[in-house]
Parts: structure tokens; sequence; C-alpha cells
């Protein structure tokens, strides 16, 4: 085991496992898990960071060295804001979790770095376990918690909406009928390539920049977290999953 990087231009067929892993390991946020979104982060905020990414069995384990000195360490998912993603994912994360915890004891003597793992949702109790497997003195502290909710969208549209209630169901056909007779229409733009998504995201950041978001520079048209969903949208375009809606004036 060993740090390693990480090429930006690296094909998708080259994160493969890790993209299965991400979207088969029921994670609370599976999209976060996945290698667009931690790479994206990583390329925008982080592109020097040694990375230790490692693979067995269709399990993956993906941190990234954090803030280094003297008197602290810190390994980290490759995104370490939100940490809506968590970084050991599958059955065989605990053993590759496992290695890369003798990997640091060796690398870091006498010092052991701090080790923050997100996404961990309602898998608290889960990742508790799979650190007890590794037969190392580790103990999980819960930093942050905090309420989210999810809607199932099995049977597409239909089904999503089979399973709302009447009253929002009335209302959405009644703001549907009042935007048709406005004139308002959307625009599906779907990407496929680095130039289309380069497009796309430019009209993007000319819309929220008119927005309450982009007037209040709190949105995603600020330095960083512009370049963030530029990357994210660029490798999502070559298996066509940034999906773009506009609304013409």
């Amino acid at each position: 085991m060993q740090f390693i990087h990480l090429p930006h231009n690296a094909k998708p067929e080259q994160y493969a496992t890790w993209h299965s892993a991400a979207l088969h390991s029921a994670q609370a946020d599976p999209f976060s898990c996945t290698p667009a979104w931690q790479l994206a982060f990583h390329d925008a905020f982080g592109p020097k960071r040694r990375l230790l990414f490692a693979e067995a069995d269709g399990s993956v384990i993906a941190l990234a060295e954090g803030l280094v000195s003297e008197e602290e360490i810190f390994i980290t998912p490759l995104e370490p804001s939100w940490f809506f993603g968590c970084p050991l994912l599958g059955s065989n994360a605990p053993q590759l979790f496992a290695e890369a915890l003798r990997f640091f004891s060796r690398t870091y003597a006498p010092r052991f770095p701090k080790i923050l793992v997100g996404g961990l949702g309602p898998g608290l109790d889960y990742v508790q376990n799979m650190l007890n497997k590794t037969g190392m003195p580790l103990q999980a502290h819960l930093v942050k918690a905090g309420i989210q909710g999810s809607a199932s969208l099995a049977g597409g549209l239909d089904g999503y909406l089979s399973r709302r209630s009447a009253n929002l169901r009335r209302n959405l056909k009644r703001s549907a009928k009042k935007a048709h007779e406005l004139g308002i229409y959307y625009e599906r733009v779907l990407p496929s390539t680095e130039d289309e998504a380069k497009a796309a995201f430019t009209r993007m950041i000319a819309v929220e920049r008119t927005s309450w978001k982009g007037i209040g520079h709190c949105g995603m048209a600020e330095p960083g977290i512009c370049d963030f969903y530029a990357f994210l949208l660029q490798r999502l375009a070559p298996e066509k999953g940034g999906r773009v809606i506009f609304c013409p004036p």
C-alpha cells in the first residue's frame, strides 16, 4: 500500500470498481461517494494532496492526506468539506482499512494521524463494527449529526407522484398549467463531451450570477466552488451523468 497520484484526465473505466462500490454499498448519499464527486473536489481544492486509494474484490477505500504539521496530521476523504461521501465502500473495506492503518502507523511513526471518515449517516454502527474488525484500538466518535430525508424514485415520475399527497399533485398540476399559460418551458441539456460540459457550465454560471445566491456571492459562482462544479460536470459528461435543466426567459 502506498500514496498515489490519480491523474485528472483519467478515463471513467479506471474507476469502475470505485463507482460500482459507491452505488451498491447502501450509502445514505451514494452519488457523493462516487469518484466524480470526490475527485472533482480534490481537483478544485487540494490537487497536491497525497492520496491513498486501494481496491480489492469489489471494495474500495479512497483517502487523502490533509493538514500536515509537526503537531497534527489528518487523513480525510477526498471531499472533507461537507463529508457527504464515505471513503470506505464495500464488504472488504474493513480489511483494506486495516492495511491502511498499519501503513499509516509505519509512515508517520512515532505519531499516528487523526482519521476523519464522513458519509456515515445511519451507518455509524456499521462503521464502528468495521473498525472493531481491524483488531486495532480505535474508537468512533460522532462529531456531527443531523436529520436528513430521502424519497424513492422507484417507478419513475409516475411512481414518485403516486406516493405523494393528492394536495401536492393538484398543486403541481396547477403550477404546470400556469407555467404553460405564461409561456414558460424547460430545456434539458445532457453534455457528453468535455467541450459540451464547459459550454453548459458557462451558461449555468451566467444564470447563477443573476440569482439571489449570485448577487449575494454565496452560490456556485464563487472561487473554488465554481471550479468544483465545473470539474464535476466534466467528469460526469462521458457517461452522460450530468443532467442540466434550463428555464429560458
